[in-house]
């Protein structure tokens, strides 16, 4: 029988090792994850709450923005109103500006076009219903006829989701002088010295209320008696 001894070689001894139990994460590890993970997810809530109220104070600084435009409008457009009967009006009955708690009808200008700038008819009234009132400018022109006046009308709506709006017309009391407020204004060829107004505007969720005053340009003079004037 013939015997083959192989060399010694020292990768022949080697023995692969015993486990340890220690293999993959223990509990520390996971818990240390878990921790890392849960300051990750509070960290980026943090940041999305705070990046949605800022888009909130946004859109809603932007809303009051509009309404201010709004109101300045309003205020400017019935600052100017003009002593002028309107075309509606009665000749032994001519009124100048015609105003309930909701409208008010008066002759400003208005622009025509991109550069023509006209006496007009200005109506400022609500439409739509409850759920969705619309404040609306109607413009109708005054030298044309009847017919004419109307396929001439516009409408322009300025702003919608109105919950409320109402003017107040002010008048000097013919005896005492003092101020006086009313929510209509129907007295023939007269303007109120003063008008103010009051809407509620909701956007977003958000209720916005717009007010404004104005003093009438043309107004003095015409509603003072004359010793008032003095």
């Amino acid at each position: 029988m013939v015997r083959f001894i192989t060399p010694f070689s020292p990768e022949s001894e080697k023995v692969a090792p015993a486990s340890t139990g220690r293999d993959g994460f223990s509990l520390v590890d996971m818990l240390v994850a878990l921790l890392l993970l849960a300051t990750i997810a509070g960290l980026t809530m943090s940041f999305y709450n705070q990046l949605r109220t800022l888009k909130r104070i946004e859109s809603v600084a932007a809303d009051q923005m509009e309404m201010d435009a709004l109101s300045s409008f309003l205020e400017e457009t019935i600052r100017k109103a003009m002593p002028l009967p309107l075309l509606q009006s009665a000749e032994a009955d001519q009124h100048f500006l015609i105003g309930t708690p909701t409208s008010i009808l008066l002759v400003g200008l208005s622009r025509q076009g991109t550069r023509a700038i006209g006496l007009r008819e200005l109506t400022f009234v609500l439409r739509g219903d409850r759920q969705n009132m619309i404040l609306v400018q109607e413009s109708r022109p005054r030298r044309l006829a009847e017919a004419s006046r109307n396929s001439f009308a516009s409408s322009i709506n300025l702003t919608d989701g109105v919950r409320s709006i109402r003017f107040e017309y002010m008048a000097y009391d013919p005896v005492t002088y003092d101020p006086v407020w009313s929510d209509t204004w129907t007295s023939a060829r007269t303007l109120p010295e003063a008008v103010r107004f009051q809407m509620l505007v909701e956007r977003n969720g958000e209720t916005i209320a717009v007010t404004g005053y104005t003093d009438l340009l043309l107004s003095q003079g015409w509603s003072l008696p004359a010793t008032a004037q003095r």
